[in-house]
Parts: C-alpha cells; sequence; structure tokens
C-alpha cells in the first residue's frame, strides 16, 4: 500500500511539474506577443 502512495505522489507532482512548464510556456508566448512576435 505504502508503495502505491508514494506511487501517487511521485505521479502528482509529476502533473504539477507539467502544469508548471506549461504556464511558463504560455507566459513566454505572452512576452513573445507583447514584443510584437511576428504572429499574425
Amino acid at each position: 500500500m505504502e508503495v502505491l502512495l508514494t506511487q501517487r505522489d511521485a505521479l502528482e507532482s509529476k502533473f504539477e511539474l507539467i502544469e508548471t512548464q506549461l504556464q511558463q510556456m504560455q507566459a513566454l508566448v505572452g512576452v513573445y506577443r507583447a514584443l510584437g512576435g511576428g504572429w499574425k
């Protein structure tokens, strides 16, 4: 049971990391757009 709980916690941490990376990328796109990123 302890192994399963630890695996679940690890998976939740990975999801949090992915969410944080997504937010970072979205913020970077926002900066590019604000600077006139050349996208139409």
